[in-house]
């Protein structure tokens, strides 16, 4: 999106481009101006919100995938771990859930939950890439850990797809 990098400071570039992601019937022009949220106006109260709308509930898979993504990038809102971790566990689209395994494990793996959400993935998830996705995370993050290590052992024993 041209028009935020050359009328950043016009008064009416942000309420358009807020109103672009939120609304536009054209699901790359919804993604480029999330992106352009994220970027240019990290810091408008608004921006956050909007995020996190989309991830939960844009129409498109692509749009909210983009937009969970960017939710790391406001890390500290307890609304966004809480997010990520919904859509890992329960979301209707394979792909977010890929998607939210990722965010979790590489940023958010210190919370209390989170080995106990990728292990249940690893186990239980209906679809294998992102069962083999949260496999691949607990081996990335938790390597050095014999409890995890015996664990995946244990699963690739069990399903040697894994």
């Amino acid at each position: 999106m041209l028009v935020a990098y050359v009328w950043k400071d016009d008064p009416d570039t942000l309420p358009w481009i807020k109103e672009q992601a939120q609304s536009n019937q054209n699901e790359a022009v919804r993604v480029s101006a999330l992106n352009q949220l994220c970027w240019g106006w990290a810091e408008d109260p608004d921006t956050l919100t909007i995020i996190k709308e989309l991830a939960e509930s844009d129409k498109s898979w692509i749009v909210r995938a983009h937009a969970v993504f960017n939710l790391v990038r406001w890390m500290s809102d307890p609304a966004t771990l809480k997010i990520l971790k919904e859509c890992a566990q329960s979301d209707e689209v394979w792909f977010l859930r890929l998607c939210s395994v990722l965010m979790i494990a590489r940023f958010f793996k210190e919370d209390t939950d989170i080995l106990a959400i990728l292990k249940g993935i690893a186990q239980s998830d209906e679809d294998d890439r992102v069962r083999n996705e949260a496999v691949v995370q607990l081996d990335k993050f938790w390597k050095d850990d014999a409890e995890i290590q015996a664990f995946l052992k244990g699963l690739r024993n069990s399903s040697p797809a894994i």
